[in-house]
C-alpha cells in the first residue's frame, strides 16, 4: 500500500511541477532513490516503485495530458470541470494539433483543437480544452477513471464518487433549519 502511495503522489508531485507556468522541461532528474530522500522511479535496490514504465511516460514524455484540478473527490450526480492541458516539447508544426478526447463513465467528449493558431515553435503547457461531467449516483463509494487521449498520449486519473448523505439531502432541500442555541 505505501509503495502505491507514493507512485500516486510521485505523479501527482510530476504533473503539478509540469503544468506550472514557471517550468520548462518534463524529464524526472532522478531516476534512482539516494540515501536520504525517495522520489526517484526505482529505490536503492533498483526495484521499480508501483509505477510501471507505461504509467510513467504517461507524465514524463515528450507531451502529456495534465488535468488541472484541486479536486478527487465528488458527491453523486455532483458536476464536475475537467480542464486538459498539453505539455508538449516535441519539434511540430502548427498544425500538428488534435482533437482531445475525454472519457468518463461511459461519457466521451471530443473536444476540437483551438481556434488560435500557435506559432510553429510554441512549446510548453498549451490549453485548456474543456469538458464538464455529472458524476452517477453511487450507493457506496465508488473510484472511477477520467481518461484524456491526444496526439497519440494518453492519461487516467483516479476520481472516488461518493453518496449522497443525509446531511447533504437536507442541505439540498432548501429547508431552514432554527435552533433556539443560535
Amino acid at each position: 500500500a505505501s509503495e502505491k502511495l507514493q507512485a500516486t503522489l510521485l505523479k501527482v508531485n510530476f504533473e503539478a511541477a509540469r503544468i506550472s507556468p514557471y517550468m520548462d522541461g518534463y524529464h524526472q532528474y532522478l531516476f534512482e532513490d539516494y540515501w536520504g530522500q525517495s522520489t526517484g522511479m526505482v529505490n536503492q535496490m533498483e526495484k521499480l516503485r508501483a509505477l510501471s514504465p507505461e504509467q510513467v511516460r504517461q507524465f514524463n514524455d515528450e507531451a502529456a495530458l495534465l488535468w488541472d484540478r484541486t479536486r478527487v473527490s465528488y458527491g453523486s450526480r455532483e458536476q464536475f470541470d475537467v480542464r486538459v492541458y498539453i505539455s508538449d516539447f516535441r519539434p511540430r508544426q502548427a498544425d500538428d494539433f488534435a482533437d482531445v478526447e475525454i472519457c468518463f463513465d461511459n461519457q466521451r467528449v471530443k473536444i476540437p483543437k483551438p481556434a488560435l493558431v500557435f506559432p510553429k515553435s510554441a512549446r510548453g503547457v498549451l490549453g485548456p480544452w474543456f469538458a464538464r461531467f455529472q458524476a452517477p449516483e453511487v450507493q457506496a463509494p465508488t473510484k472511477l477513471l477520467v481518461q484524456a487521449h491526444a496526439l497519440g498520449f494518453q492519461n487516467e486519473w483516479p476520481i472516488w464518487v461518493f453518496p449522497q448523505t443525509g446531511a447533504d439531502a437536507w442541505a439540498t432541500s432548501n429547508k431552514v433549519l432554527v435552533s433556539p442555541w443560535l
